[in-house]
């Protein structure tokens, strides 16, 4: 498998994937199968996605011609279709999204992802190390976990490039060139009740990123598959936000 290897401190290791490379992830709850995404890369420039519903049984997984939302439980389950699945695996994020080394250089079910992935045969050699992403659940400064959380969250579409590319949400970003801090929302503005900036230094309560974030309606981030708020993710993110003591400020040419 072809490695992009990069070489900047934007590299994130992101993997080639050869055409007819295909992906997999599957979701259940407490342990039942729920939906299988399926991503092909059929050609040089084009991929397409599939969602599957396992039946009550999980005897049998259905291909959906397109979204469904289904009550799970306590909560409903969305399942995208094909176009809402390009518009989270977007093509400035590389299409792939979660193959990328900083994402696998980890030990996890038993060793490490890399060399396993080596002595199975799906990559060649290792990649060139790479600090992988921290983990936004486990201790460490705040700023780095609540920066991977919007690495892994939000950067697919708030990058140069993506749908929403007047901001930077990549990890090595630096605070000014996310264009977050004390930045106008354009997203909520004509409401005086929301917040009116993306970031609020010190102030999560004031900050659209924060409130996008918890809220579940229209302004919901992600836009897409989130109907639960993710009380890991908004307190990490709450916690940087807090943090934030002022804005930085871009240097006079």
């Amino acid at each position: 498998m072809p490695i992009d290897q990069g070489g900047t401190a934007e590299d994130e290791g992101h993997f080639d994937l050869p055409v007819g490379s295909i992906l997999i992830k599957t979701f259940s709850l407490q342990t039942k199968l729920i939906e299988t995404r399926i991503l092909v890369r059929l050609s040089t420039l084009r991929w397409k996605g599939f969602s599957y519903e396992w039946n009550e049984d999980v005897s049998e997984a259905t291909l959906l011609s397109d979204y469904k939302d289904r009550t799970v439980g306590t909560q409903v389950w969305h399942f995208p279709s094909q176009v809402e699945c390009l518009l989270c695996h977007t093509e400035a994020a590389g299409r792939s999204l979660g193959p990328t080394t900083r994402q696998l250089d980890r030990v996890a079910g038993g060793g490490d992802q890399l060399d396993r992935m080596v002595a199975a045969g799906l990559l060649a050699t290792r990649p060139k190390a790479l600090a992988p992403y921290p983990d936004p659940r486990k201790p460490g400064p705040v700023e780095n976990r609540a920066r991977a959380y919007l690495q892994t969250n939000c950067s697919f579409c708030h990058r140069p490039g993506g749908s929403f590319g007047d901001m930077d949400m990549r990890y090595a970003a630096s605070l000014l060139d996310t264009n977050l801090c004390d930045v106008p929302s354009a997203r909520g503005s004509g409401d005086p009740a929301l917040p009116s900036v993306r970031v609020a230094p010190g102030n999560p309560a004031e900050s659209f990123l924060s409130f996008s974030m918890h809220d579940r309606t229209i302004y919901a981030m992600p836009r897409l598959s989130s109907n639960l708020v993710d009380p890991d993710g908004t307190s990490v993110v709450d916690q940087w936000i807090s943090g934030i003591a002022s804005c930085p400020v871009a240097p006079l040419n």
